[in-house]
């Protein structure tokens, strides 16, 4: 019987692209008019530096700090007077005000939260995971939030997992983990011996998936999900 429910954060409560791509472009903007280094050159030495970073951090929640991701592209471009917290905090205010639930979600979350214990559970650091619940009005419907940044390696790793499980205090058989990425959230969740849920939207929809990335659940919309829940339940899985 399910009794908890982990939910993924960033494309699984809300879209997480246009936001991201707005926050990219508009503090390249920022960078750009304060140092006079042409917008262009911003952008496309981040974009390098961000993919450069997460490979190297692969597997930490550090590869997820924009904060080192500034500080390197404003190295590399040579400017001085911008600080990475003033970069990073620019960033992140884009993403904070383009941000909203995905509006079934919306609808749903109020009775999912009356007959399970909900959680987040997010390779993002804690801080702005927290922030984003608040930004999103969510906040209020989840027990607790569980970051990557807590033991120090991101999805799917079996720590990260079994940590959320001392958290919840359920057996594997009694959790839930619902997510939009079967690299991570679903893999992490069948590896730990959960059951899973696929929200098949946005940019994993074509996602190749291997044996361990399947979901015991896939739906494409929240209203979906409860009846699939019980009938999960009843099947006795």
């Amino acid at each position: 019987m399910i009794k908890a429910i982990i939910f993924d954060v960033d494309g699984t409560l809300y879209d997480e692209t246009y936001p991201k791509v707005k926050a990219e472009l508009l503090t390249a903007g920022f960078i750009s008019d304060k140092s006079r280094v042409n917008v262009e050159v911003v952008y496309n030495t981040f974009r390098e530096v961000k993919a450069q970073i997460t490979g190297e951090y692969k597997g930490r929640p550090e590869a997820n700090d924009r904060k080192i991701w500034y500080e390197e592209t404003l190295r590399r471009i040579g400017v001085t007077s911008i600080s990475r917290e003033e970069a990073s905090a620019h960033y992140w205010q884009v993403i904070y005000g383009s941000m909203e639930p995905y509006i079934d979600l919306a609808y749903v979350l109020p009775q999912l939260s009356k007959e399970y214990r909900l959680f987040t559970l997010t390779d993002e650091l804690s801080e702005i995971q927290g922030e984003k619940l608040k930004r999103l009005g969510l906040e209020r419907y989840f027990v607790k939030s569980i970051s990557s940044e807590q033991v120090g390696e991101t999805k799917p790793s079996q720590k990260l997992f079994n940590y959320a499980l001392d958290m919840i205090g359920e057996l594997p058989s009694n959790i839930l983990v619902v997510g939009d990425n079967p690299s991570a959230d679903i893999k992490g969740g069948n590896l730990a011996g959960m059951h899973t849920a696929w929200l098949k939207r946005g940019k994993y929809f074509y996602y190749p998936q291997s044996e361990d990335e399947r979901a015991d659940i896939v739906f494409t919309n929240y209203v979906q999900l409860d009846s699939k829940i019980k009938s999960l339940k009843t099947s006795g899985n």
